[in-house]
């Protein structure tokens, strides 16, 4: 194996060097969106686990998308910030890059596909509306929806990774085995399923949702004005129902969408760049491009609990209530603990004197 190492000479090229400054800024920054993304993830777990209906119908879902961004700023991210450092040396070892890097992409799959589903429930749950049949899923299916989203993703991202992915110890290097013609197709079917389609599919429920909406309310006008008592069809409720859905929808989904087509946005140029210019690796500023698009996915991950405390007060109140409710409760603890050491040691401290007076006697 030693023989094997000397012998083969691989030339690594010299990127571009930042100056120590930027290197500090870039590393505080980067750890700072993780740090703040992973607590605010895990706040909307544990307050979708308490308060299951605190973000509406669609709590499951968000709970799924908060898991898998939990997954990308625990392990994608720290990935992406080592590959800026040196881009094709790789210092984890053998065992995670071989079994564990290649799972790593099931999280961005199981995001998007979760994003996806939840506007095109939405869509569902609308049209049922109109038909006046029933509405929505119940809990044990949309469990079985998310079971079945994590295991496509995992086939579509991670199966094909496991199938080229080769570690050289020689050198330290991870890197797949694919030709250029596999890597295409893999590229491109990857953006067409985690990109192009969740975009379009989303696009089609929005405007679906707005058409039914819009249909649905303007017969329902033409019936409450041909009515004579004044009171309109008792079926206008369902109208009041359909925009309130309509409403919560676009709340939430609406800057998830826009968070989400802007920061995958490079990930998906870079992606495709690389398929036609199988040089760009070896270019000084290739490090900076890997910059760009790590801290761009990161923060399409991080900002999401953001999202949700400013457009659902519900769950801003709801999370107040924990973090102040601990908060003071851990004060008042801690007051009471002091105050009760306080009176030990002044109860023990007499003790002593009276010991020490009768003593003299």
């Amino acid at each position: 194996m030693a023989s094997n190492c000397t012998e083969t000479n691989v030339t690594f090229p010299v990127y571009l060097k930042e100056p120590f400054a930027v290197t500090i800024f870039r590393i505080g920054f980067q750890i700072a969106i993780g740090f703040f993304g992973i607590i605010g993830n895990a706040i909307v777990c544990l307050m979708i686990m308490r308060k299951p209906k605190v973000l509406g119908p669609t709590s499951q879902y968000l709970f799924s998308l908060a898991i898998a961004d939990i997954g990308i700023l625990i392990f994608n991210f720290p990935i992406g910030i080592l590959k800026e450092q040196d881009p094709l040396r790789w210092s984890l070892g053998r065992a995670f890059c071989l079994y564990v890097v290649p799972a790593t992409e099931t999280f961005f799959g199981a995001a998007i596909f979760t994003i996806t589903l939840i506007a095109f429930e939405r869509y569902l749950n609308i049209a049922r509306t109109v038909l006046r049949a029933r509405r929505s899923l119940s809990h044990n299916r949309r469990r079985l929806v998310l079971t079945v989203v994590w295991t496509a993703s995992f086939a579509v991202t991670s199966v094909p990774l496991y199938m080229f992915q080769e570690y050289n110890p020689c050198h330290r290097m991870c890197y797949h085995t694919w030709s250029v013609k596999v890597f295409l197709i893999y590229i491109i079917a990857l953006t067409a399923l985690q990109y192009v389609l969740p975009l379009a599919i989303i696009a089609f429920s929005y405007i679906s949702i707005a058409m039914l909406v819009s249909k649905r309310t303007n017969t329902f006008k033409d019936e409450h004005s041909s009515c004579t008592d004044g009171h309109g069809p008792p079926q206008y409720s369902s109208v009041r129902t359909m925009l309130r859905q309509k409403r919560k929808t676009y709340r939430i989904l609406k800057p998830l969408v826009i968070l989400f087509a802007v920061a995958m946005f490079p990930l998906n140029v870079f992606r495709l760049v690389l398929t036609y210019r199988t040089d760009l690796p070896f270019q000084s500023y290739y490090t900076v491009l890997i910059t760009v698009v790590v801290i761009s996915t990161a923060i399409n991950s991080a900002a999401d609990p953001m999202v949700y405390c400013v457009v659902n007060k519900d769950f801003r109140q709801q999370v107040k209530r924990l973090l102040c409710g601990n908060f003071l409760q851990n004060f008042i603890t801690s007051r009471r603990n002091i105050t009760r050491t306080s009176k030990e040691t002044g109860s023990y401290i007499a003790t002593m004197e009276q010991g020490t007076q009768d003593t003299r006697f």
